[in-house]
């Protein structure tokens, strides 16, 4: 099915403009000095917090998906597993309840999608979960309500909040774009300044080659000291038989997230097979006439409808009961690297 006007824009932006150097980005250039300028000034200027419990960051460096959450969901269960009392923190984009709050503690029974946005409702299924209009507001309403620790999801060029543990996420499949600032590139930061940092890089990604292409490149390219780690991606779609049940059907995806070609490249991989797909932009709020017309096309291709957790948190309640989910979940080859520094961290 055809992409919607804002969904081409951004995946034009995302897949072509910033992954090349055309005459365009050359253009965009000074706009990107302006950017950093602005950036380094805000940085110097802004007084740090500290919190009285640790904070861990998992962040990213390019604007777009990174494969950042399902890192955030496994540090989460990492620190449960060692008994700690732990909430996330988010910025709450798309949250129309900030727009009259500052901070807010997240709540299944009382909250939806539109109130608190997608990843904040994925969020706390896994653990208490603040979304608020600065993190530091939300790192200090979790500090308030006596949590071990906070993780926060996304935040590692928010200078105001002292950080025990950053960790930088980077996808091997778009790694650094253009290497260019924003806006005639991805990046948020200079690459060097984010890895100097960061305390342990993880490395994300379904393709070896990609994964160990991209740390051959931040070896040499920025020959860096700090501990990178590689993910090991795992999928399953949400029954009681797993992926199993559902390699001999066809499907048809519905994709709302920064980077749909994971999406597809991960169902491949585990042999789903998606006869077609509807591509929208990242965290777009579906309407009913679209998803009507999605489930009528589906039925008439004789396809089970299958999509991104991400995504199913904004599907209604009368869509989600028809509809598989490719559950995207990280895992540490290497775990005792990340075990040892989360031991690390005082509680």
């Amino acid at each position: 099915m055809e992409m919607n006007f804002l969904s081409k824009v951004e995946h034009l932006m995302v897949d072509r403009l910033w992954r090349q150097n055309l005459f365009i980005n050359k253009l965009l250039r000074p706009f990107s000095w302006i950017y950093i300028i602005v950036h380094t000034i805000k940085v110097f200027f802004t007084e740090k917090q500290k919190a009285n419990m640790p904070v861990i960051c998992v962040g990213n460096l390019t604007v777009g998906g990174s494969g950042k959450t399902p890192i955030v969901i496994a540090i989460g269960r990492l620190l449960k597993k060692h008994k700690k009392n732990l909430a996330f923190i988010g910025h709450g984009y798309k949250a129309n309840l900030l727009k009259h709050s500052i901070c807010i503690a997240v709540d299944l029974k009382m909250h939806n999608v539109s109130n608190v946005g997608d990843e904040a409702i994925l969020l706390s299924n896994f653990a208490p979960t603040y979304i608020a209009q600065k993190r530091i507001q939300g790192v200090f309403a979790a500090q308030a309500d006596d949590f071990d620790v906070v993780v926060l999801d996304d935040g590692l060029q928010d200078n105001s909040i002292h950080k025990d543990l950053s960790i930088l996420v980077i996808d091997s499949e778009y790694m650094f774009g253009n290497l260019l600032l924003l806006p005639a590139g991805p990046l948020r930061e200079l690459p060097v300044c984010a890895l100097g940092r960061a305390d342990l890089v993880i490395v994300s990604g379904i393709n070896e080659d990609k994964i160990k292409e991209t740390i051959n490149f931040i070896n040499y390219r920025f020959s860096k000291t700090i501990p990178l780690l590689k993910t090991k991606i795992t999928s399953c779609i949400i029954t009681p038989k797993g992926i199993e049940e559902f390699k001999d059907k066809d499907f048809f995806a519905i994709i709302g997230i920064a980077h749909p070609k994971k999406f597809l490249e991960t169902a491949k991989k585990y042999n789903i097979k998606v006869k077609e797909s509807a591509i929208f932009s990242d965290h777009y709020m579906f309407g009913e006439s679209e998803l009507d017309a999605i489930y009528n096309h589906a039925n008439v291709l004789k396809c089970s409808v299958i999509t991104s957790s991400k995504d199913f948190v904004r599907l209604p309640k009368k869509y989600q009961s028809l509809t598989q989910v490719l559950e995207i979940e990280a895992e540490f080859p290497n775990i005792e690297l990340v075990e040892n520094m989360l031991a690390k961290i005082k509680s």
